[in-house]
């Protein structure tokens, strides 16, 4: 039996007041919603010491997996700021599973720091990492201006999501 596209649940992105990301998630937590907030395991030198810190890749974003028929209680919530939708859109980005996934993968396996583009880049080929700790992950050739090598994956209604890749531990796919 099919459900009707409104009751399968998709991934959508909420922009939120800063300091109240913390208690609502605990509270969607406790309502069995699935929340994914973008963060990276990055180590920071100070003069003294070394330290692990958790940086936020989105601020003020978390990404829930609902229907749409649930969104309407999430837009009565005082602290939620905006549901994502493209500019000069009422309709919320509906943003695809795969997509997040792999952005998690990029997040979890990359041991350069993740950055976001909003930019409309122009994307160039289709590459696949084939060793390394990104191996498996599929998304864009991009280059700097400085000559540096990315891989890109797309995020509708967000951009990109990108970090550094050695040129030699990717190849081409069609």
């Amino acid at each position: 039996i099919a459900l009707p596209s409104s009751r399968i649940p998709t991934s959508f992105l909420l922009i939120f007041f800063i300091l109240v990301i913390i208690l609502f998630l605990k509270s969607l937590n406790k309502e069995n919603i699935e929340t994914f907030v973008a963060t990276k395991k990055e180590k920071h030198k100070w003069s003294d010491r070394i330290k692990v810190i958790e940086r936020l890749i989105i601020p003020m974003v978390v990404f829930v997996h609902i229907t749409e028929e649930d969104l309407p209680q999430l837009r009565n919530n005082k602290n939620i700021r905006k549901i994502l939708s493209y500019p000069g859109d009422k309709i919320p980005t509906r943003i695809p599973d795969e997509q997040i996934e792999r952005f998690k993968f990029m997040l979890d396996h990359s041991e350069e720091p993740v950055l976001l583009d909003n930019r409309n880049l122009t994307v160039g080929e289709n590459i696949r990492v084939i060793k390394g700790p990104l191996y498996g992950l599929c998304g864009f050739l991009l280059k700097s201006y400085e000559g540096e090598s990315f891989i890109s994956i797309s995020i509708d209604g967000l951009g990109m999501a990108k970090t550094n890749i050695d040129i030699n531990c990717v190849e081409r796919i069609n």
